[in-house]
């Protein structure tokens, strides 16, 4: 079996979705925050099915998930505050929305 030898822009092609990618000609991690030796493809492949690294990647897209999460509930936070506003300054009373005013006794 031959060495496999690769270039920092290569490696961060051969492995997608990895957190690879090719700064000033050097192999990054993103997810681990360090520099990743790219000499041999086999030494990439290491550090990518690394517990460090698998458990990094883990916590950065539950990051991102958290963070689109909050971003959806602030736009429906401001769709309602428009909703409300709009009502208030067309003088409706919030009161007919209440679920609890439209049950008769």
């Amino acid at each position: 079996m031959g060495k496999t030898f690769i270039s920092a822009h290569k490696g961060s092609k051969e492995f997608p979705n990895s957190g690879l990618e090719s700064k000033n000609g050097k192999l990054f991690c993103n997810h681990c925050n360090q520099e990743v030796d790219y000499s041999r493809k086999s030494v990439v492949e290491v550090h990518v099915k690394s517990s460090k690294h698998r458990n990094n990647k883990g916590i950065d897209e539950r990051a991102l998930n958290l963070q689109q999460k909050i971003t959806e509930l602030d736009e429906n936070d401001k769709r309602w505050t428009s909703m409300i506003e709009a009502f208030t300054a067309s003088g409706i009373p919030l009161q007919v929305f209440d679920e609890r005013s439209t049950v008769r006794s």
